[in-house]
């Protein structure tokens, strides 16, 4: 973390390691808290990995999060059905 401020940041992902248990623990929701609250206060946009529960997206969002990714919103594709359901082939 002391090298944040030296090197070009736009943008930190919090592991899913930290979110499993984001319901149910203390230490894990004071963690996530104080990740996010940094980066907003360096002007790092917060992305949050592997949120798999309306719960955890509840608190994420009452944190100020910027980005979620998990299964909750998909679960993990191959390109080709990336291109299949969001890109146009002409």
């Amino acid at each position: 973390m002391g090298y944040i401020r030296h090197f070009s940041v736009n943008a930190l992902k919090i592991d899913r390691a930290f979110l499993s248990d984001i319901t149910s623990s203390l230490q894990s929701l004071a963690i996530v808290r104080a990740i996010i609250t940094m980066c907003r206060g360096l002007g790092i946009t917060v992305i949050a990995e592997g949120v798999e529960s309306k719960e955890q997206l509840d608190i994420l969002r009452k944190l100020h999060c910027d980005e979620y990714q998990g299964y909750l919103f998909s679960p993990a594709v191959v390109p080709k059905q990336i291109e299949g359901r969001y890109l146009e082939v002409a």
